[in-house]
């Protein structure tokens, strides 16, 4: 993966086997993180998670609005 200034560095991804998010758990979660190479640590759930979810982003008071949806049961692909 590249950042905005072309610098090149590793994603590796593994798998959480328990998440509890907004009151619910989850089982068998991806999380992609950086290698150990860079200098800011960088954590990132992604889109398999996010879909579960309705949002709502209140930039002005720096809060989000979660509520899990009807891919709630969805299992992660790989």
């Amino acid at each position: 993966m590249k950042d905005a200034y072309g610098n090149v560095f590793k994603i590796e991804t593994k798998e959480l086997p328990k998440v509890k998010l907004v009151g619910r758990h989850m089982k068998n979660v991806p999380l992609s993180f950086a290698a150990r190479s860079l200098d800011f640590p960088m954590k990132v759930f992604g889109n398999g998670l996010l879909q579960r979810f309705n949002m709502i982003l209140d930039y002005k008071n720096g809060l989000a609005y979660r509520k899990s949806n009807g891919n709630w049961g969805a299992v992660f692909s790989s």
